[in-house]
Formats: C-alpha cells, structure tokens, sequence
C-alpha cells in the first residue's frame, strides 16, 4: 500500500489541473479553502473588438459551499484576448461577481479571474472572436478601395473563411487579397515563416506579415517575366515569339548545334526539350537542375548547354532555366539590367515600388523565382492582365500579349496537378466547379503558396501568399469553399 501513494498523490494532482482546465479548482478542502467559477457566459461567440452580449457571472464558494462575500477579484486577459469592462472588483452578498469583456482580435479568447487573498484559487472563461470585416484602407498605392455589398460580394462566406484561418485549420497562410471590379475590397495579413531554404521544411525566420511586408513570390514570378518578354515584343526589341532564342546569345554558339530552332515561344511553354530536372528531384538534395543553376559559375550556359531530348515545342518539362534565358533575352534586347527594364517598363508603371528581384552570385539576376513583393503589388499585376494590359485608364500592355499570354496552349492534365490543366506563356489554366456555377481562371503559381487568380467573368483577382512548402498549399480549398460562393446573390 506504502507504494501507491506517490501515484496517488499524482492522480490527485492531475485531476486538480483538469479541473482547473475545465473552469474550477480548490486550493485545500476543508473551511479555509475556495473554489471560483464560471457560473453563465463562458463559451459565447462574438466578434473581434466587440463586447459579448451577455455578461459573465462568476461565483466563489468555501470549502463547505457557502458564498465568499466580499472576496477581491483579479483579472487577466493572455495576448490578444482583449479587455475586461464594468467587472465587480468584489463579490457580493450571494458570492457573485460579473464583468464584461470585450474580445481581442484572436480567435480564441481567454480571461483568468483569480481570488486576490487566495493565490492558486483561479478560473478560465473562454469565448470565440468572429472576423469583423472593415473595408481595406486606401494609403496612396494606386488601390481604389471599396465595401463588399458595393461589388455585390457576401461577406458570410468570407468570415466564415476567416475564422477558419484564425482557428488555425489552415496553416501558414500569410495574406489574402481579393479585388472585384477594379477594387480592393478585401485583406487580410496572418503570422508565419518566411522562405528558409537551408532550415527544416523550408521554414525561415517568424514574420508578422502585413500589407508593407514583401513576400518570396518564387515561381509566380515567372509570370512575371511573361510580361517582362511581352513587354520587349511590344516594344519592337524582339520581333516575336517564333525568334530563335540562340541568335540573342551568340556567345554561346558553341551549344547551339541541333537546337538552332528553339524558340521564344518553346520557352515560354516549358517546351524547349532541353533536359531539366526540376519536378523529378527534391529540392536541395543536389540532383534538383534550380540547384545546380544555382551553383553553376555560368548559369546561362548551363541552361543552354543541357542535351536536346525532345524536339522544341513538343514536350511539356517545367524549366526555370529556360525562364532565365528569357530574362537575359530581353536585357539583351534591350540593352540594360533586368531589373531596370522591368522597373521602368512594368512595375514603375503599376505604381509598385517595394519590391526587389533576386540575383545570382555572379550577379547575374535570377529570374526564375523569388521576387519579393508585397500582396497588393501582385494585385496589380493580376488587374493588369484582367484588363487587358490597362492600369488606372494607361496601357502597359498590348491587349494581343495579355491574349497570348493567358491562351490554353499545352495541356498539363497528363501530370494530375489538381491546380491546372492547361499551360499557356508561364501562366496556368483551370476550371472550378463552386456553388452551383463553372469558374474559369488563369493564375500565376509559386511553390508554397503563393498564388495570383484572375477570374476574367467574375471581373475578380485573388492572391495568396504562405509556407506550405512541404504539403499542398490550401489556396484551391480556399477558393471553392468560400470565395467562389461570396460571389452568389
């Protein structure tokens, strides 16, 4: 019998913390012990920064279950739980003590009250904060903002959405932006990890994401460099798509020899038939073709040096070397850096200035992924193609590039994304089957998350950003479930 006390003593210990958990817990029995409890009001639901309807009754008793009049209370509210309001700082006549309590911006919220002569003596009442939509701020980028019911958007489906991201049921979703008819209509900014490409599961430093903060946009990007090639065929600085591409490096003749015919068009298809190894090997494991671009001394060369294995534009293989030639194609036709051909011809136009490209340490810019911008620069570039290549009433583009751009032209169903079935220049295509109607979108893809839709009938763009490196991002789940829907009457 002696040597069941330890474990006695433990099961008593932890039935006190469940019961503390579960709303009470006594300090002893006996007359000089107490409880305190939630007796009504716990677990209501109300909305963020808002007082709950009803208020919440606490009550303190003895250790023989008569009322602690005049017993001080103490309140505590953990991180984002909000405030306390009009709380009886002592119990009355019957034990009692009530407060209200205005919610945090937390999904779940938490108050601790506590006996102040009576330490150890605590309770927990717990309630949820619904979103609480406000119309997006308009700070001089460009954004006209404007209210859901103006656009003709629900907003049930949307907070619905919301409270699931806050309960956490989706991880590291960083931002969602939404633009309907030419306006910011909705924003939200969540918490999480920025790109770690050398930590575990690719997760870098903790962020506190917010409308300023720039975001890896990684193969997003190449739709950029889509308007970037289209940018310089407007120009009259590239004749077209069907342009070898090797007549813009003749530097590099010495690879040329049977892929004289790829083109511009082959490249911007993922169609070269160059040998690339991007989706068939891990990332970082050394065998990945981005890693050894990454490594390479002359990265250029090492994309055009690979072996011919398909004949140009008959295979889809998903090459962001070939994106990088491109980049450089234009630099080259254009007579300048990347980066200040795309500043002055796309980004300077659109307004977006918090940005800034990647680059090679040779210098070299890196064109494949990795541009960080913020959600609402990659707004603008979803709008510009949404119209047809016009922001704010100026073209940046021709409407025959956007046309081009977004034309369903190589068929990636054989591949069961899920996310696309149909590729056009560095921009994929996919239908959606959502409350009761047929979506068609084209969007630009990042690895994580990172997502820019454009549903042309819908007159709708959405971004995303985020960390799911390691599991299939939620932004499709997201999409079907509640914004497609928000779009209903």
């Amino acid at each position: 019998m002696k040597n069941s006390l330890p474990a006695l003593g433990s099961v008593l210990c932890r039935a006190c913390l469940l019961a503390l958990l579960a709303g009470a817990c006594s300090d002893a029995t006996g007359p000089g012990s107490a409880r305190l409890t939630v007796l009504s009001g716990d677990d209501q639901v109300g909305l963020q920064n808002t007082v709950l309807p009803a208020a919440i009754v606490l009550e303190a008793v003895d250790g023989r279950g008569d009322p602690l009049v005049g017993a001080r209370l103490a309140f505590s509210t953990p991180g984002g739980s909000g405030r306390v309001l009009e709380a009886d700082s002592v119990t009355d006549a019957s034990g009692q003590a009530r407060f209200r309590w205005e919610l945090g911006e937390v999904w779940e919220n938490k108050v601790v009250a506590s006996l102040f002569e009576r330490p150890g003596v605590t309770v927990l009442a717990e309630a949820r904060a619904r979103y609480l939509h406000a119309v997006p701020e308009e700070v001089g980028d460009g954004w006209e903002t404007a209210s859901l019911a103006s656009v003709g958007m629900q907003l049930e489906p949307l907070t619905r959405m919301m409270d699931s991201l806050r309960a956490g049921a989706y991880r590291e979703v960083h931002s969602v932006v939404i633009v309907k008819d030419d306006r910011l209509v909705f924003e939200a900014y969540f918490p999480g990890h920025d790109f770690g490409y050398n930590s575990q599961d690719f997760l870098g430093a903790y962020v506190d994401f917010g409308r300023t903060t720039r975001h890896n946009t990684h193969s997003a990007t190449k739709s950029v460099i889509s308007a970037l090639v289209g940018l310089a065929i407007d120009g009259g600085l590239v004749a077209g798509e069907d342009e070898p591409v090797f007549d813009f490096f003749p530097d590099y003749a010495r690879y040329s020899e049977g892929k004289e015919t790829i083109t511009v068009r082959d490249m911007l298809t993922m169609t070269s038939g160059l040998e690339w190894h991007e989706w068939d090997a891990p990332v970082g494991g050394g065998q990945n073709s981005i890693d050894a671009f990454n490594n390479a001394s002359d990265p250029i060369g090492y994309v055009l040096s690979r072996p011919l294995l398909h004949p140009p534009g008959s295979v889809f293989n998903y090459n962001g070397g070939t994106v990088n030639v491109l980049c450089q194609l234009v630099a080259r036709a254009a007579g300048t850096t990347v980066d200040r051909f795309a500043d002055d011809h796309l980004f300077g136009p659109l307004g977006v200035s918090n940005y800034n490209f990647p680059h090679h340490f040779t210098g070299l810019t890196v064109c494949h992924g990795d541009i960080y911008i913020t959600p609402r620069g990659m707004a603008k570039v979803g709008s510009l193609y949404l119209n047809q290549g016009v922001w704010q009433g100026e073209r940046i583009l021709s409407p025959e590039w956007v046309q081009k751009s977004v034309e369903r032209r190589v068929s990636v169903r054989g591949f069961n994304l899920g996310w696309a079935v149909d590729y056009g220049y560095l921009w994929w295509m996919n239908d959606y089957a959502a409350a009761g109607s047929v979506f068609s979108t084209f969007k630009a893809l990042g690895w994580g998350g990172q997502e820019i839709w454009v549903v042309p009938a819908s007159r709708l763009v959405v971004v995303f950003t985020g960390a799911n490196y390691t599991v299939n991002p939620p932004c499709d789940e997201l999409m079907v479930r509640y914004v497609f829907p928000s779009l209903m009457e």
